[in-house]
């Protein structure tokens, strides 16, 4: 997967789509043929994230259905079949997931998923390192939707890091006229 994901960035896509066909066989054979479910959840994962760098958006949904699913059932299987450390490491895999996916909607257009998915983030995952990114991110969605007063919000939020700058950039665009 990572040499499908380098082949594509040096411009080889048809090598790289043919390398990630390989990868993605042996992946979807490990996942059918294991029992251990946080082995399944973990190549789901890899699966996704590499399935998302070679823009392959329908493999990634299939991947990160697990991640994405409020379904009691598999949220109760989760909490039942895995230890204290790899449920943390699936609290991880589920995070990262949502920023990929509201990203991948963003490229998409989709901006009522990508916002709904950015909260996602923010609320189950306040204390991530990545929460300034979310917030800045859904500031944006919000702006370019013209919900000024909740990107504002949005922008206000993001108290650290280069995001913290680039949010007050936002922020003095939006007190000035210009649109931000």
């Amino acid at each position: 997967m990572n040499t499908a994901r380098d082949l594509k960035r040096k411009g080889l896509a048809d090598l790289a789509d043919a390398t990630f066909v390989l990868g993605l066989t042996r992946a979807k054979k490990i996942i059918s043929e294991t029992e251990d479910p946080f082995v399944r959840l973990r190549t789901k994962w890899v699966l996704g994230k590499y399935a998302s760098a070679m823009e392959r958006y329908d493999v990634f949904d299939e991947c990160a259905e697990p991640f994405l699913s409020k379904s009691y059932a598999v949220q109760k299987e989760l909490q039942e079949r895995l230890n204290k450390e790899q449920r943390k490491r699936v609290a991880y895999f589920k995070s990262q997931t949502y920023l990929t996916k509201a990203n991948i909607e963003m490229v998409r257009m989709n901006h009522d998923e990508a916002e709904v998915y950015f909260k996602r983030f923010i609320s189950e995952f306040p204390d991530d390192k990545d929460v300034n990114y979310a917030r800045f991110n859904l500031g944006n969605i919000l702006n370019e939707r013209r919900k000024h007063i909740e990107s504002r919000a949005a922008y206000q939020s993001v108290d650290a890091g280069m995001w913290k700058e680039k949010a007050r950039a936002m922020l003095m665009r939006q007190d000035y006229g210009g649109e931000a």
